[in-house]
């Protein structure tokens, strides 16, 4: 009995120091997040209550990719691996994020498979339910999975300023809504549910959230090209930019950096350029880069865009040209002078 009494006691001590260590992570105290998780993790506790060790694990990995420390944050990802038993996709929820915030994809597909395995009850915000769904909803996001990113958004669409799950994997419901959304091809409705999120984070205190959001809509924002969107991407990047510096968000700010050089150059005052056939700014730069041969990766990386972002553009481009293939493209380029021979 003593004993039990004692495992409880550290049960309890640990569920509190996890608590404490999401609760500064969510709002960028990276100190006071990595002090709390190492005392869990410094509690001795039976090898079936292990729940909150994972957590303080996923927890820390999480705080040092978001800060830059990538070769920690894998070293506790080993640790975590060997606790749960997955190498592969240890704890699958926090995974998903960790690519967002890394672009480090690798791992993606062992996530989707884990996260597929993990059975759920039906009540969309039961705990784990919420987990597995919105890690599953950014997975397809990574992937450029529409099928999948609409089931989640029938599911969750309606719920406007919450964080999914309420923990350190989780992320504005408003934010996840709007990656969606430009995903089915909605880019305006998406800038609205960016708005929604960016005034969320702001209420909730939620610092790397709110970095992250800002990052994410200025991206958008500079994808669709409309009038004045390159102007408004600069303001809102560098709001998230100057929070990515206070809080030594390596990664978000080295990203933000470049989505700003191009908000530059798309916000300099001027008239916009006429395109034919209804093209935005950003279909006729990755048009450009088509003639050249480039794959969709290659031009991912010369645009600052992810693959999937670039094959979105891609069948815009045959869609709003009524071009069949690449070679078709490339030769309606150089007849439309989009491209000088």
């Amino acid at each position: 009995m003593a004993d039990a009494e004692r495992e409880r006691s550290r049960l309890s001590l640990a569920a509190a120091h996890q608590a404490y260590a999401i609760t500064a992570h969510m709002t960028g105290n990276w100190e006071g997040c990595r002090e709390h998780a190492h005392r869990c993790l410094a509690l001795q506790l039976d090898p079936g209550h292990s729940h909150s060790h994972a957590v303080a694990l996923a927890t820390l990995a999480l705080t040092e990719f978001e800060t830059g420390h990538d070769d920690l944050a894998e070293h506790y990802l080993g640790i975590l691996g060997e606790v749960t038993g997955n190498r592969d996709a240890p704890f699958p929820f926090y995974l998903p994020k960790m690519a967002w915030i890394t672009g480090d994809t690798s791992r993606i597909d062992a996530t989707a498979r884990a996260l597929g395995q993990i059975s759920a009850p039906a009540q969309p915000f039961e705990w784990v339910t919420m987990s597995r769904n919105s890690a599953g909803a950014l997975v397809a996001v990574i992937r450029g999975d529409r099928t999948e990113a609409d089931r989640y958004l029938r599911v969750y669409g309606r719920w406007k300023g919450l964080r999914i799950p309420p923990n350190a994997s989780g992320m504005a419901s408003d934010a996840l809504r709007a990656l969606i959304l430009e995903l089915l091809g909605e880019p305006d409705a998406a800038i609205a549910a960016f708005e929604e999120a960016v005034a969320f984070c702001r209420r909730s205190g939620y610092g790397p959230e709110l970095a992250r959001t800002c990052r994410d809509y200025g991206e958008t924002l500079l994808r669709r090209g409309a009038p004045g969107d390159g102007r408004k991407a600069v303001r809102v990047l560098d709001e998230g930019l100057s929070i990515a510096r206070i809080l030594g968000m390596v990664p978000i700010a080295a990203r933000i950096e470049r989505g700003l050089a191009e908000g530059r150059r798309l916000g300099t005052p001027g008239r916009a350029p006429a395109f034919p056939a209804g093209l935005s700014r950003r279909e006729v730069e990755v048009l450009r880069q088509i003639t050249c041969g480039l794959t969709n990766a290659e031009i991912g990386e010369r645009l600052f865009i992810s693959s999937n972002t670039v094959a979105r553009h891609v069948q815009n481009l045959l869609e709003k040209t009524g071009m069949a293939n690449r070679t078709e493209l490339t030769a309606y380029a150089f007849r439309s002078r989009v491209v000088e021979d």
